[in-house]
């Protein structure tokens, strides 16, 4: 099982947070995987983009929890993967609209990682990922794809 550290705010999250709070719309786009490790010395918060992504996923819903967070919900398959992968960041993007799509958060798990298989072998992997963040702005929104649908 992974260990990962907290979600972090990124230096642009953390700008666009504060645009947020002005009453800019802060609106997630999407979750993206990596498998990147951090260099020593480096910083989670000065990251643009996930070290290595590998994957990303839409977000299916959005909750406000309340205390300023809030919850997104995904679903992690690996029915599009040629080539299975150590999952050790998780990256929420949300979409700045001075900057385009950034690296809002991002949560790490370094030398703790969980591995998502390749499809096609033994082990099918359907996975829910619900990610608290901080969104102190009062309204929160999320893109939500269109062509991906969850079969209960």
């Amino acid at each position: 099982m992974a260990l990962f550290s907290g979600t972090v705010l990124t230096d642009a999250g953390l700008a666009f947070q504060a645009k947020a709070q002005t009453g800019v719309k802060l609106e997630f786009s999407r979750v993206g995987l990596g498998d990147g490790l951090l260099p020593d010395g480096g910083s989670l918060e000065r990251l643009s983009v996930l070290l290595n992504e590998r994957k990303s996923i839409p977000i299916q819903s959005i909750e406000v929890i309340g205390d300023g967070t809030t919850q997104l919900n995904t679903v992690l398959t690996n029915e599009d993967l040629s080539n299975g992968f150590y999952i050790r960041e998780i990256g929420i993007f949300a979409n700045d609209p001075d900057e385009g799509e950034i690296l809002y958060s991002i949560a790490y798990a370094g030398e703790h990682p969980d591995y998502i298989p390749a499809k096609g072998g033994t082990t099918a992997v359907e996975q829910v990922i619900n990610l608290v963040t901080v969104c102190s702005c009062g309204e929160c929104q999320w893109k939500h794809h269109p062509c991906f649908a969850l079969a209960l």
